[in-house]
């Protein structure tokens, strides 16, 4: 399974959760929606302001043109806001 790592903003942190869902848009597919479900938030700021988030990928078939490292966005309705940029491991 693949998954992505997600800079999660601190404003943000009390909006998302582990298990909530939303869709991830690999940069170079922009036409991709990958249904997605938020799997881990870090405890601790990797920086100051920002936690580290794991969200696991969920496909019936994984694209053959998906690779790890590839740049994507998470994108969830955060109470009408848009996902954080991330990069894929």
């Amino acid at each position: 399974p693949l998954s992505l790592v997600i800079d999660l903003p601190e404003d943000k942190l009390k909006d998302l959760t582990v298990g909530t869902e939303g869709h991830v848009i690999p940069k170079a597919f922009p036409d991709l929606k990958i249904p997605a479900k938020v799997a881990s938030i870090s405890p601790v700021p990797i920086s100051p302001g920002t936690f580290d988030g794991k969200v696991s990928l969920m496909f019936e078939e994984r694209p053959e043109r998906l690779m790890p490292g590839m740049e994507a966005e998470f994108v969830v309705d955060l109470k009408g806001d848009e996902g954080e940029k991330a990069e894929k491991e």
